[in-house]
């Protein structure tokens, strides 16, 4: 799955005051405090209802304030087997798949 954290995505930022000031640039209106509590409330929601089977690699790209990119990520941990972000220039792993092959990633520990 890729999430693009641009504000201009709805899905993500739905709840937020996001103005256009160009074709590609977005201006996040939101107080960025209040703008990350609800970027995590959209993204729990947005991968809680995926099926586990589908929670393999999460890709996060696209211009976005730092603080929505920790969230973003500390939200995505216990969802994905491994998270990259991706900025453009660089591919950067931030969770690679446990070593462990019993683990099952629903959470529990495999019999």
């Amino acid at each position: 799955m890729i999430v693009d954290l641009t504000p201009s995505n709805r899905a993500v930022y739905a709840g937020c005051e996001v103005n256009r000031i160009s074709e590609d640039r977005y201006h996040l209106k939101t107080p960025l405090d209040s703008a990350v509590a609800i970027v995590e409330a959209n993204l729990k929601e947005m991968f809680s209802a995926m099926p586990a089977a589908e929670r393999d690699e999460l890709v996060l790209t696209g211009p976005a304030p730092l603080d929505i990119y920790l969230k973003a990520q500390s939200t995505a941990w216990p969802f994905f087997h491994s998270i990259i972000k991706v900025n453009g220039k660089t591919r950067v792993v931030l969770k690679e798949p446990t070593p462990n092959p019993d683990y099952d990633f629903s959470g529990r520990e495999a019999e």
